[in-house]
């Protein structure tokens, strides 16, 4: 198996981002985002579950990681 067992970058609504990863044999994932309501950077730690979210530290926004299957039926 490889070094992580999840990965994730997207792209959000409203100019921000995240990236998500749970190394392998871990229950911590690592987290970096870019709120996308006041615009705050942030790497941090989190426990993983899904569905995975994260609130933004300086303005307190819910960033949640969206389903692949909903950005899909956007399209």
């Amino acid at each position: 198996m490889g070094k992580y067992r999840y990965i994730t970058n997207r792209l959000l609504e409203g100019g921000g981002r995240i990236r998500v990863l749970v190394p392998t044999g871990s229950d911590e994932a690592e987290v970096s985002y870019t709120c996308p309501k006041c615009g705050f950077s942030e790497e941090t730690r989190k426990p993983w579950k899904k569905p995975f979210s994260i609130r933004c530290s300086k303005c307190g926004f819910l960033i949640r990681v969206p389903s692949l299957r909903k950005e899909i039926k956007k399209k």
